[in-house]
């Protein structure tokens, strides 16, 4: 599988250097195609001290599931099924063989395990947490209590107890208290806005995506006879929208099997730009349907302000609350948070896949971390972490990436209304 290799180490000094394209950042790291399959790449370094006087105590946290398999089999029975019938009439070529040799390889160890976390997944939710404790061990010192909630679905569950997990390596005295109920689902896993425009939405990004996409020139390199698909595949979109997912999902799933080199980096480059103008468009702040989705996030800010001002107050009862959802929650989240690179609006979807880009706002095991502080006069400051590096607000503040409490509360709290 191609790797990330040095990109990873540029992306330490990108504050230092211009902005890369979005095509050029997916060259150097073509694993970036996969969007919200890229998978977790810790970037952030040493966070920046407290001011004098000041201590974290308190964490409240929004985590996406870490990696894992791809959520339904279709993926990976549609493509077996045509290359099968293929390789019977002696239809594929060399590279048509040698994908339906990986695709047999991939589809039987994925067998039963669509949707679930992968051991890469529990890892990536592992190591977050040790850094949370590494960085802010005041937070969790002696026999403290963490209030943890997970969405229903079973990776979300496995993303919480990985997570504990890591925190309990560092401290084994933290108790836990975790649960996953229907009733946290009013703030946890609010879709309303996103379900009320799912079906505009999702036709408006399937004709970006397919004006911009062309199965023909992966399936001219799959198969002998040039007319073979026109023939015996009936929608060659989904067939190339399957493979396509199946390779971006390896990085997630510990195969060392290459499939991302099928692909030419143009027909890398595109395919990301239909799925990401499908991501933006389903849960992001887009100029035509993004207001309701965003404000799905709504429930969710509440209780985040709700619990950290009880924390605050000394009457919360838990040194951090974590939460653990979907990149449908943390996409419009972080748009309401006002995150930087998540709230650009506009309907010309080339502009957007330049100024929007999905692998940035919600790879695997995404996470918005806000972490207090306080001093001994009781002033609480708070500064945000997206994928553990810290974030500029649109709020003043004479020590970003520290902000006063009150001074959040007056601007996001009116949001959440």
């Amino acid at each position: 599988m191609r790797r990330c290799g040095a990109a990873l180490l540029l992306a330490l000094t990108a504050l230092q250097a211009p902005a890369q394209s979005t095509r050029d950042e997916i060259a150097a790291c073509p694993e970036r195609a996969g969007g919200i399959y890229y998978t977790y790449h810790y970037e952030a370094g040493a966070p920046t001290p407290a001011p004098e006087g000041f201590e974290p105590f308190y964490i409240s946290h929004y985590g996406r599931h870490g990696s894992r398999w791809c959520t339904s089999a279709k993926p990976y029975v549609q493509p077996l099924e045509v290359l099968r019938k293929a390789d019977s009439e002696g239809q594929l070529t060399p590279a048509g063989r040698q994908l339906l040799a990986d695709m047999e390889t991939v589809a039987a160890h994925a067998r039963n395990r669509y949707g679930d976390l992968s051991p890469r997944g529990r890892r990536e939710h592992e190591a977050i947490a040790c850094r949370m404790y590494d960085n802010y061990p005041e937070v969790f010192a002696g026999s403290c209590e963490v209030d943890c909630h997970a969405t229903l679905a079973t990776r979300c569950i496995i993303s919480m107890i990985s997570f504990t997990d890591g925190l309990h390596r560092r401290n084994p005295d933290i108790r836990f208290h975790r649960d996953a109920s229907a009733a946290d689902s009013r703030y946890m896993f609010s879709v309303e806005g996103m379900n009320g425009s799912k079906k505009a939405t999702t036709e408006a990004s399937d004709r970006y995506r397919h004006s911009i996409t062309h199965p023909d020139d992966l399936l001219d390199r799959l198969f002998v006879d040039p007319d073979y698909a026109d023939r015996n595949i009936k929608d060659k979109h989904k067939l190339y929208d399957n493979i396509f997912s199946v390779a971006i999902d390896l990085q997630c799933v510990d195969l060392d099997i290459d499939m991302l080199s099928l692909f030419s980096a143009d027909e890398l480059y595109n395919l990301w730009r239909g799925y990401n103008i499908r991501r933006y468009l389903n849960y992001g702040p887009s100029k035509e349907w993004g207001d309701p989705i965003v404000a799905d996030a709504k429930p969710l800010l509440a209780d985040i302000i709700e619990k950290a001002d009880m924390a605050a107050a000394g009457v919360l009862g838990y040194a951090a609350t974590l939460r653990f959802g979907h990149d449908i929650n943390v996409i419009p989240l972080a748009a309401l948070l006002e995150l930087e690179g998540t709230t650009f609006r506009s309907d010309d979807y080339d502009e957007v896949c330049e100024q929007w880009a999905d692998y940035r706002i919600s790879p695997m095991a995404t996470n918005i971390q806000l972490i207090f502080f306080r001093n001994g006069a009781g002033e609480v400051l708070v500064k945000v972490l997206h994928c553990e590096r810290e974030c500029r607000l649109p709020l003043p503040s004479e020590r970003h990436p520290f902000y006063r409490w009150e001074d959040f509360k007056a601007y996001y709290l009116p949001k959440t209304m």
